[in-house]
């Protein structure tokens, strides 16, 4: 029997229905705890002038890297990495660490 997933992706915030390419992954950190949001360009532009005065104000802190994932990240991140990997040729265990030069293409591919 052959098997077919179907990943559908979702604003977070109004829950509106988004492609691949209208996804934006949106990361940030607040009171010492990090966070992950998936957005549409609308929303994620949004959020960014929400927080624009706040960030121009702030100290960035150095040291300490907000957005790494790894160990206890989001699992939808990680699968949709794979995914994007084997649509695009590339070879990615199923399981397990994904190699840094896998996730800093898919990154570049997808403007994050």
């Amino acid at each position: 029997m052959a098997r077919r997933e179907i990943t559908k992706y979702y604003d977070d915030l109004d829950d509106t229905e988004l492609s691949e390419s209208e996804l934006r992954i949106v990361r940030f950190g607040f009171d010492g705890k990090d966070y992950v949001i998936d957005l549409s360009e609308e929303n994620a532009n949004k959020f960014r002038e929400v927080m624009d005065p706040y960030i121009t104000k702030g100290r960035e802190q150095y040291g300490r890297r907000l957005n790494k994932p790894g160990a206890g990240s989001d699992h939808g991140y990680a699968r949709r990495i794979r995914q994007w990997a084997n649509e695009n040729g590339l070879s990615v265990a199923k399981r397990g660490k994904i190699p840094a030069e896998i996730i800093e293409k898919y990154r570049e591919a997808n403007n994050l």
